[in-house]
């Protein structure tokens, strides 16, 4: 692979368009699983399927040497009284790190591993976050603006989403008295209620 340059607004946390950068974008529709609010989603998207978020990445092949880089974009919004946040996901190749750092806006990273240890780290321009390997993490706008994060793992990690679509993400975030909080996700306390994890 040769080198190559690409152009960063970093006021507004973007690539400039080439045929080199590939775009992904996730709307309403395809998020039903990571919300808790099933009520307001469903009201929620009968009304528009919306851009939750959206992220870029220049083509670099998965492999081993190599580093995908790019910039995640989540859209302001809320689904009840959750934010809109991405999927969230463990690294296929599990011992695997990943640093963000926030270019527009502001937000939380939530992180857990498989033992159930949770962390979590406001964001806002010019903070960035070491998720260590072992880590799934999800980020989430808290703002009301787009919340833009520069992200860069190695090109051989991989994603793992179905892992989160069992168990769920330990805590949320969800506006308490007009401000974000962390919170145990709905799941977590049926959980326990029935004596499970």
């Amino acid at each position: 692979m040769d080198p190559f340059s690409i152009v960063a607004d970093l006021e507004e946390g973007a690539f400039a368009k080439s045929s080199r950068m590939v775009r992904n974008v996730k709307r309403l529709s395809s998020l039903r699983e990571i919300f808790e609010d099933e009520a307001d989603y469903q009201k929620s998207l009968s009304r528009e399927d919306r851009v939750v978020y959206e992220y870029t990445r220049p083509v670099i092949p998965p492999e081993p040497g190599q580093l995908f880089f790019g910039t995640s974009t989540i859209h302001p919004g809320r689904i009840g009284r959750e934010y809109f946040m991405t999927a969230g996901h463990y690294h296929a190749k599990l011992a695997t790190g990943e640093v963000y750092l926030c270019l527009k806006g502001e937000g939380i990273l939530l992180m857990q591993n498989r033992a159930g240890r949770t962390r979590h780290f406001r964001m806002r321009r010019g903070v960035a976050v070491y998720v260590p390997p072992c880590f799934a993490h999800r980020t989430v706008n808290t703002g009301s603006e787009e919340f833009v994060c520069f992200y860069c793992f190695p090109g051989d990690a991989g994603h793992d989403y179905e892992s989160l679509k069992t168990r769920g993400f330990l805590v949320r975030v969800k506006e308490r008295k007009g401000k974000p909080s962390v919170v145990p996700s709905a799941k977590r306390r049926e959980g326990r209620n029935r004596g499970g994890a």
